[in-house]
């Protein structure tokens, strides 16, 4: 008897997750052509998946942005909610996984019941007392026979790893987020500074065409215009005032932390370095670099694999149930051999008739795994949507950026002459007014490129994947420029390594073995 009960379990515990109804996985073409990005030309040559294990410390140059960032990834609210659903699904998982074992549970009593003579069934003429004392342990364990078991808990464990992805996206998402706000604060600043040496230039400007005016030297129309310039120089300098307040607010805000009240910018934006250039790469390797891809197919996964539950649900299930432990009248007398106890109940249940449910489930399981596929097909049209326009700007704006720059010479060589015209009087005030309204919007349009510029960049990286992890992976300490001996050579060694992830699945495995 020992020996059949031991077999019977272990080819019970065989039968459990053996295989699944699921239909067999197959990742749905790419909907866009992995051979080359819509406006690549030869002038900018990024790369996608070696951009994806470039640390944002090797990629960001300014340190004051990197100590902010840092604060961020530790104090953001978003991406804390992300980490907590990856342990609240790592959780999810592990209860999907319990099923595949036995629950055994262990029950003792001991019940003392007084029976009165007036009971006709006591014929013993006095009161009657009686004890029942008991010690069993329950088994209880459902046979995986169609694979239901596995596929949801295949479905949990996509569920999981599409956690992961999500966590990593946030994560990205916020790196970018800070960096562009930070140099928006930074833009700000800048133009606010320049708007207050044009608002001393319009003053002097001013006091000097007043003088003459008091003097009966000019009319009462270039005392007129200068004021006006003046004026509209204020209003100009509020602005920026209100603008850097409120990018040091959303700055904070995506920070998570009190910020320094006087917060400077580490560099200038007329600095050539802020950002670190991106190695090159193919376009194809977009799709195991962007986490949101990599979230959608785990989606797709979880999809496919409850398709498999909807299918088994359709079949009996077997349920083994078994007791085994001591009965006895005294409680002395438990542990007797004789008062040894046991039972087995295996039973089957048969969906007979239920009103077409099971059929609406396996149809409801189809079309959610037909809406993931379209899901995946959109991200991966929505990240080449991305890195093509981002593509489209780089192509132009080193042109942009050097047109700017000789028009803001222009306009400030125009306005040093018309000053030294006017001061010989062979020029109007008119004329000083036009030339000041030029070099000042010549100056502020220069920085508003030269922060687009930097801000492409960082969409550029945040587009290719980049951005989920401070350091390097593979502890270097530099990343090199792929193309060159030096680039491919780092690219060999890691990958024959195995130290690139084309996801976060491995990392997300070992995170799971520490809940455990």
């Amino acid at each position: 008897m020992k020996k059949s009960s031991f077999y019977i379990s272990l080819f019970a515990l065989a039968l459990g997750g053996c295989w699944t109804m699921a239909p067999d996985y197959e990742r749905p073409q790419s909907p866009v052509g992995n051979d080359r990005f819509n406006g690549a030309g030869t002038q900018v040559e990024l790369g996608a998946g070696h951009a994806a294990f470039l640390g944002w410390r090797h990629f960001y140059k300014d340190e004051t942005l990197c100590r902010l960032m840092q604060q961020g990834l530790e104090n953001n609210r978003d991406l804390r909610v992300a980490v907590l659903n990856i342990e609240k699904l790592a959780a999810a998982y592990r209860i999907n996984r319990s099923l595949f074992f036995p629950s055994v549970n262990g029950n003792a009593s001991w019940t003392r019941t007084r029976t009165p003579e007036t009971v006709p069934s006591n014929v013993t003429g006095s009161a009657l007392r009686t004890n029942n004392s008991q010690a069993v342990g329950l088994i209880s364990y459902e046979l995986d026979i169609w694979g239901r078991i596995k596929s949801l808990n295949d479905a949990a464990y996509e569920n999981y790893l599409r956690a992961a992805e999500v966590e990593r996206t946030v994560r990205i998402t916020l790196a970018a987020s800070i960096a562009q706000q930070y140099y928006a604060y930074s833009l700000a600043t800048e133009q606010l500074e320049i708007s207050q040496k044009m608002l001393a230039l319009a003053k002097e400007y001013r006091d000097i065409v007043s003088e003459n005016y008091n003097s009966g030297l000019v009319s009462e129309l270039d005392f007129s215009m200068a004021e006006a310039q003046y004026q509209q120089t204020v209003d100009s300098v509020e602005q920026l005032k209100a603008a850097k307040a409120q990018a040091y607010n959303a700055l904070q805000l995506l920070v998570g932390s009190q910020l320094p009240e006087t917060l400077v910018p580490g560099k200038s934006l007329t600095d050539e370095a802020l950002v670190a250039d991106l190695p090159a790469g193919l376009p194809s390797e977009l799709l195991t670099a962007r986490p949101d891809i990599l979230a959608a197919e785990h989606a797709l996964k979880a999809a496919n694999a409850n398709i498999g539950a909807a299918r088994a649900a359709f079949f009996p299930s077997v349920t083994l149930t078994a007791s085994a432990g001591w009965a006895a009248g005294e409680h002395n007398e438990l542990l007797h051999r004789n008062a040894r106890t046991w039972q087995i109940s295996p039973s089957v249940n048969l969906p007979i008739f239920n009103g077409g449910r099971l059929a609406a489930e396996l149809d409801v399981a189809k079309l959610e795994r037909e809406v993931e596929i379209a899901n995946y097909e959109k991200a991966i049209q929505a990240a080449f949507k991305e890195v093509s326009d981002e593509f489209a700007v780089a192509n132009t704006i080193e042109q942009r950026v050097a047109a700017q720059d000789i028009y803001l010479k222009s306009e400030k060589r125009r306005y040093e002459i018309v000053r030294d015209n006017y001061d010989c009087g062979n020029a109007s005030s008119l004329d000083v007014i036009l030339a000041h309204q030029a070099y000042f919007g010549a100056q502020q349009s220069a920085l508003a490129t030269r922060f687009e510029r930097v801000c492409n960049k960082i969409r550029f990286y945040k587009a290719l994947g980049g951005g989920w992890t401070a350091e390097a992976i593979g502890g270097n300490e530099e990343i090199v420029s792929a193309g060159t001996e030096e680039g491919q050579a780092f690219e060999e060694e890691f990958v024959d390594q195995n130290l690139v992830p084309t996801s976060c699945e491995a990392m997300a495995k070992e995170s799971l073995e520490d809940f455990e």
